[in-house]
């Protein structure tokens, strides 16, 4: 998908954040299932955003993991 000019785009939930994580889904810790060593941080592991502005659940979540 490619955004409006001057617009901005997130993506999120591309690698999911799961209890019990399958392949290519995050761990609690961020860590993505069959890439030892590997952690995701970003919007890309949480499941869903609000529609207020998101930014300091994603550095909450960072300084978490």
């Amino acid at each position: 998908m490619i955004g409006q000019q001057g617009g901005d785009l997130h993506y999120l939930g591309t690698l999911p954040m799961k209890h019990l994580p399958s392949i290519g889904e995050t761990s609690s810790t961020g860590e993505v299932e069959g890439l030892d060593g590997i952690y995701v941080v970003d919007g890309a592991c949480l499941p869903f955003l609000s529609e207020k502005s998101h930014t300091l659940t994603i550095m909450a979540n960072t300084d978490r993991i």
